[in-house]
């Protein structure tokens, strides 16, 4: 394997260590990882092109949702949806990575998914080989007597070898000593090097770093790693009957439950006579568990189409119709999970979870969709493609639903409707709902106390009366975030009017258990939940 240009490989990879450190280390998340993301993105894309190896065409599409979730990892606070705005930019970093020059990631299925992860993460360790082997054949090319170039690196080299061997003993030996630590120390101030031991530590991480990076980008542009798909198929061997029975077996079974569900569910709260329990109590048990049950039988279908026997037509035509019969009775599972879920948001009100499992219930139903019409056309070998689509769908709804921001709007929907407003779970929620519910303070003047409530709640929940003073002024731009942002505008902006004073006066301690509380309409509302909210 040879390298065109090392030393640049070199130097761009150190960069970027260098710039890990610098953006990531001691800094709260922000714009830096967006930062990061696409520097990585155009320094692969410039080392490929120096060194002849073309991205395939397919593969670029992957940069798109890349871009957008990168971007949004900076836009939204709400906990869920900035994990996944992470999670989703690393993984379809790997998956670029593994397809770069093959293109054929729309073509993998579990197994290569599972395989390409274990192949990449075995490639950030070892593939530097050849990147130091290239390194050391361009010096003996240039001649067999030591320049004074190379003799510098042979002390570079020896200082990096030898500084963190001689840091491990002298913190064995200062442990040991207590003289010897105070002489040691004294003599590192005569350098005025206070934080040697950091420097040291953060050196190591960029060479690690700059490590790792320099094996992904070899895993990329030196193989093709998507010529063996067709070699990492799961042998078909279970028999047909034994497929047939079990699919038979779940159909008749949830074909069971739909009765029930038309008989007693979908007819209403008439029919439902369950001693002890409320409508909304009977639909709240077991939403989560139909959720379950969609899931599995999803996956079940998946894993017998790969490893049951139906080569024949006849035999192909009898699953794929009893696969059909199992989406649809699914379908209607789904929509008696989603009734059961709505009339448990208008009984008790929005929370994200409550959010997320509406969302992926929705998200659920068009990837089942999908399923069955790509068994009809007989193309099942991109079921995970669609099921990739579909995890990518459902975590662009929710950085373009704005979930926090959507829970106090219906939340506070219902309390115009005569509903209980939960003023202490509001205020638990991110800055992606302060300009929403500034809105709400604005136009709805008739409900200031109890929206003024959840505002100086949340306040004091994050500690920013004089917000850009104490609390935007421990983030520098790295940490720059949007909703932030827009938060400490709208802060700002309502600390300029005249009744902006209520919010700090409106905070009060209780002498006993030392909680915040505010006084809503003269009564005493608590800044902080205590149920689980589900």
């Amino acid at each position: 394997m040879k390298i065109n240009k090392p030393k640049v490989f070199l130097w761009l990879v150190l960069i970027l260590g260098f710039l890990f450190d610098f953006l990531f280390v001691k800094k709260t998340l922000g714009i830096s990882f967006f930062i990061f993301v696409m520097l990585v993105v155009i320094s692969g894309l410039y080392l490929a092109k120096i060194e002849n190896k073309k991205p395939n065409k397919t593969t670029l599409y992957l940069l798109i949702p890349i871009f957008y979730f990168s971007i949004m990892s900076f836009v939204r606070a709400e906990p869920m949806t900035t994990f996944l705005n992470y999670a989703l930019t690393i993984v379809l970093l790997g998956i670029f990575a593994n397809s770069f020059l093959g293109g054929k990631w729309f073509s993998y299925g579990i197994i290569d998914y599972f395989l390409g992860a274990v192949n990449l993460g075995f490639s950030a360790i070892t593939r530097q080989s050849a990147l130091i082997n290239t390194l050391s054949s361009k010096d003996k090319a240039e001649g067999e007597q030591p320049t004074k170039r190379r003799k510098i690196w042979s002390y570079v080299r020896g200082l990096a070898l030898a500084i963190p061997i001689v840091y491990f003993f002298s913190s064995l030996l200062t442990s040991a000593d207590p003289v010897f630590a105070q002489e040691f120390e004294e003599f590192f101030k005569i350098f005025k090097i206070e934080n040697l031991g950091e420097y040291i530590s953060r050196s190591i991480l960029i060479l690690i770093i700059a490590y790792l990076i320099a094996g992904i980008f070899m895993h990329a542009f030196y193989k093709n790693h998507d010529e063996k798909l067709n070699k990492n198929k799961i042998p078909s061997f279970l028999g047909f009957t034994e497929t047939s029975i079990i699919l038979g077996s779940v159909n008749i079974l949830f074909l069971s439950f739909v009765i029930v569900q038309f008989q007693y569910f979908f007819g209403g709260k008439a029919n439902v006579v369950l001693e002890g329990y409320t409508y909304a109590e009977y639909a709240q048990r077991g939403f989560a568990e139909l959720v379950a049950v969609a899931v599995f039988s999803l996956l079940l279908f998946i894993g017998l189409s790969s490893i049951s026997k139906k080569q024949e037509k006849n035999k192909q035509n009898i699953f794929s119709g009893m696969g059909i019969a199992l989406f649809l009775l699914i379908g209607v599972i789904l929509v008696s999970a989603l009734q059961r879920m709505l009339i448990y948001e208008e009984a008790y009100g929005f929370t994200r979870l409550r959010t997320y499992t509406h969302v992926f219930i929705i998200w659920l139903a068009i990837l089942l969709a999908g399923i069955v019409i790509l068994e009809i056309i007989k193309m099942q070998k991109y079921f995970t493609l669609f099921m990739m689509v579909a995890a990518i769908g459902f975590a662009a709804s929710l950085n373009l639903l704005n979930v926090d921001a959507f829970i106090t709007n219906m939340n506070f929907s219902r309390f115009e409707s005569g509903e209980e407003l939960d003023i202490g779970h509001l205020a638990s929620l991110s800055e992606d709902m302060l300009p929403t519910i500034f809105t709400l303070y604005s136009d709805q003047e008739d409900f200031n106390e109890e929206i003024g409530g959840v505002i100086s709640c949340h306040a004091e929940r994050n500690q920013y009366y004089n917000y850009s003073e104490k609390y935007y002024s421990k983030y520098d731009w790295r940490s720059f975030q949007f909703a932030r942002y827009w938060a400490e505008n709208n802060w700002n902006q309502q600390l300029n009017k005249e009744d902006s004073s209520a919010f700090e006066n409106n905070i009060v301690f209780d002498e006993d258990e030392y909680y915040p509380y505010v006084f809503v309409n003269n009564e005493k509302v608590s800044c902080w939940e205590y149920a689980f909210y589900d």
